[in-house]
């Protein structure tokens, strides 16, 4: 299982990158167990100082198996029982970003704002019909004493065609240390009512407000008070601002070999079978 990446940043010493990847991987959702085999093609370019874009070519194989017990055992049967099997998706990703940010791994100041949009259709030969759009905006203000306020939202929505399922690999998993903290993976979102293991969303808002404060500067340790107020939304499910609210604290470490960041988020309203806490710990990602 992994990856494999070919990747040249500068075509013919042009602001153009070309890459390829090849991937095989296996993920345990607790719901179910996902195999997925793929591959793309990327063409990336810097549109100006600040832009960039990027168009991909994309094929994969999934194959989803191995419900949880209870999970199907429901007089409706969950969207992941009603995949179980193998599906195939191929099409386009596309991203732009616009990024003013005076340091990508520990900004004081500027603005991050871009999205996406998914074409998943069976023209090319995959199974899955479907569209995915995606906005992201980040604004770090600098504040005295070295702190800054981060504020970021998100929104997302996947939408298939001809009477198709949202495909679960293309399904938002809201909640978790990169989405809303003092949720376990997914469990922000819908999940399954017998067993409460995931099932994903077919849209997400997430809003995230960090107050960053310096610990140590030649370190590079951060520390974090968060307040995070998100949701995934079923299929049918009408978008609301009606989210789920959480708040704590986070270490940050600009390690030499990567981002390390350790956090605690508390749900502000627990409902029946969730945790009031939970501690998340994760390497290489920037939040």
């Amino acid at each position: 299982m992994g990856t494999i990446t070919f990747r040249n940043p500068y075509v013919y010493d042009s602001l153009t990158s070309f890459q390829v990847d090849g991937y095989r991987t296996q993920t345990n959702y607790l719901t179910f167990f996902e195999s997925r085999t793929g591959g793309s093609m990327t063409l990336g370019r810097w549109l100006s100082e600040y832009v960039t874009g990027s168009i991909s070519l994309f094929a994969e194989e999934m194959n989803y198996r191995s419900p949880a017990k209870g999970v199907c055992d429901t007089p409706t049967p969950s969207e992941v029982c009603q995949q179980l099997g193998y599906q195939s998706s191929t099409g386009f990703r596309t991203h732009a970003f616009r990024d003013t940010r005076d340091y990508y791994l520990d900004p004081r100041s500027g603005w991050r704002v871009g999205g996406g949009f998914d074409i998943g259709t069976p023209y090319m030969g995959g199974t899955n019909n479907f569209i995915k759009y995606t906005a992201d905006v980040i604004k770090v203000t600098p504040l005295p004493f070295d702190m800054r306020l981060s504020i970021r939202g998100r929104f997302g929505e996947v939408r298939p065609f001809d009477g198709q399922p949202v495909p679960l690999s293309e399904r938002f998993y809201v909640g978790g240390i990169n989405t809303v903290r003092g949720f376990v993976f997914g469990r922000a979102g819908p999940v399954v009512p017998t067993t409460k293991t995931l099932e994903g969303a077919a849209k997400q808002i997430i809003f995230n407000a960090d107050l960053i404060f310096t610990i140590s500067s030649e370190a590079k340790l951060n520390g974090v008070i968060f307040f995070d107020y998100g949701k995934g939304f079923r299929d049918t499910e009408a978008l609301s601002l009606s989210l789920r609210p959480t708040a704590g604290v986070e270490g940050r470490w600009i390690s030499p070999f990567g981002p390390l960041r350790a956090a605690y988020g508390i749900n502000l309203d627990p409902r029946e079978g969730e945790r009031g806490g939970v501690f998340e710990f994760t390497i290489g990602s920037v939040f």
